[in-house]
């Protein structure tokens, strides 16, 4: 639990950091903002400054929150609170992505150059490398890992399952990361490929176990 209290205490960090930032800058910021951007790294679309300035930080702290109530309503139902330090850990984990973009899309309103396209490749694989550390250790629970049937009706699948998608998710996270040095098409073709790799393997797998 200790470990859990300082994840906590990191991503609350974290949110103030991300809301002093962004309640600072919002009035200096343009009031039109790029809040969207194609396949070649040029905004397409514009909103109200708020999106970029606070809009980041209140989803942030919406999604904190309701990874502390879910976990907790799970644990209580089920008598279990092994999923409380590994949903702590992804709140951390969540709560650091968001507010790296957050950063981003203040430095990009207040005129300073990012490869938007870049960042993605490297932030994304660095969040599914921190959902798949997080898999090694997460029980059966009622909102996350891979719940299929034949995982929820055996403990002893549900983990075998996870491990092996924990494993999976780390490599192929450091490998779509890799990929980030790579020209923009095949990178971003990379990191494609690896999102469905992590997302349909662990499904063959878990199905190989129930036929055994």
């Amino acid at each position: 639990m200790r470990l859990s209290r300082l994840a906590d205490a990191a991503s609350l960090s974290l949110l103030a950091f991300s809301w002093s930032v962004g309640l600072w800058f919002h009035r200096t910021l343009p009031e039109v903002v790029p809040i969207h951007w194609g396949l070649d790294g040029q905004p397409n679309g514009w909103g109200p400054r708020w999106v970029n300035s606070i809009g980041f930080p209140a989803v942030a702290t919406l999604v904190y929150l309701t990874l502390i109530v879910l976990p907790r309503r799970d644990a209580r139902k089920r008598h279990d609170d092994r999923i409380l330090p590994v949903f702590a850990f992804y709140r951390l984990v969540v709560v650091l992505f968001l507010v790296v973009i957050h950063g981003a899309l203040l430095a990009i309103s207040t005129g300073h150059p990012v490869d938007v396209t870049l960042l993605i490749r490297i932030v994304l694989p660095l969040l599914l490398l921190g959902i798949g550390a997080g898999f090694t250790r997460l029980p059966p629970n009622s909102y996350g890992g891979f719940r299929f049937p034949w995982t929820l009706a055996s403990e002893e699948a549900w983990t075998k399952t996870h491990r092996f998608a924990g494993r999976l998710w780390i490599w192929g996270s450091l490998v779509a990361l890799a990929a980030a040095a790579l020209p923009l098409l095949p990178g971003a073709a990379v990191l494609v490929a690896t999102i469905l790799i992590l997302a349909f393997v662990p499904l063959v797998y878990a199905l190989r176990l129930r036929n055994t």
